[in-house]
């Protein structure tokens, strides 16, 4: 079975996109769904904040409380994990 805190983003399902290059700027190109499922996420949670795809690696990395290295941009999605 697949370590069930691996979290996912896909470019596949978003039907308004309008090409395939992302250089258009447009929003439906730039959009692309964020999912996190398993042990110490939330079930159910439809997530309101603005997510990157540089916050993955922190997110994931908490988990298992794992330290984010400096070097990394992204922050934690702390709405997406249980308290």
């Amino acid at each position: 079975m697949p370590d069930p805190r691996i979290g996912r983003t896909a470019r596949r399902g978003v039907p308004a996109a309008k090409g395939t290059d992302h250089s258009a700027g447009q929003v439906e190109d730039l959009t692309i769904p964020w999912i996190i499922s398993g042990p110490g996420v939330r079930r159910g949670h439809e997530i309101t904040s603005h997510v990157t795809i540089l916050d993955t690696a922190p997110t994931i990395a908490q988990l298992p409380r794992l330290p984010s290295p400096a070097e990394w941009n992204g922050q934690v999605v702390t709405e997406a994990l249980v308290q």
